[in-house]
């Protein structure tokens, strides 16, 4: 299961109150180095120059730019960094990989199971019951 360091991606992924994108921009590049380091450590040094995220495309130039992008994903696969786009330069979507979506899918299903995890954790009141108990208020004879 994946846990994030204190102050890591997890604890600022939105903008800020002035709606500034800096905040969001870095807890997607956090979130990148870490999941790189954690799923494919051979590929980090590859991807270094690749993560950084500088520039968010208009939507119209991510369009145009599509069939270029898809080839520098086929070309470099997951090294290939995301692409980030949206309308007046204010990051909306990404496009990534899928070699991306692959390596990530297991971190994103522990990430899912860990939010279900923390939910029932704190409404969580510490009654417990036993199997005896719960089987004979539904009347479930355990013994046969």
């Amino acid at each position: 299961m994946v846990s994030w360091p204190e102050g890591g991606a997890g604890s600022r992924v939105s903008p800020d109150s002035s709606g500034d994108v800096g905040p969001l921009l870095a807890a997607w590049t956090d979130l990148y180095k870490y999941l790189y380091k954690s799923v494919q450590a051979a590929t980090v040094a590859a991807m270094a120059t690749r993560i950084l995220l500088t520039e968010v495309l208009p939507t119209s130039e991510a369009r145009a730019e599509l069939t270029a992008i898809t080839a520098g994903f086929r070309k470099e696969g997951a090294a290939a960094g995301i692409v980030v786009f949206g309308n007046r330069r204010v990051p909306e979507a990404a496009v990534i990989p899928y070699e991306l979506v692959e390596l990530l899918d297991p971190i994103i299903e522990d990430l899912v199971i860990a939010a279900r995890i923390r939910e029932r954790l704190a409404d969580d009141d510490g009654e417990r019951f036993s199997l005896e108990a719960v089987a004979a208020e539904f009347s479930i004879d355990l013994d046969g």
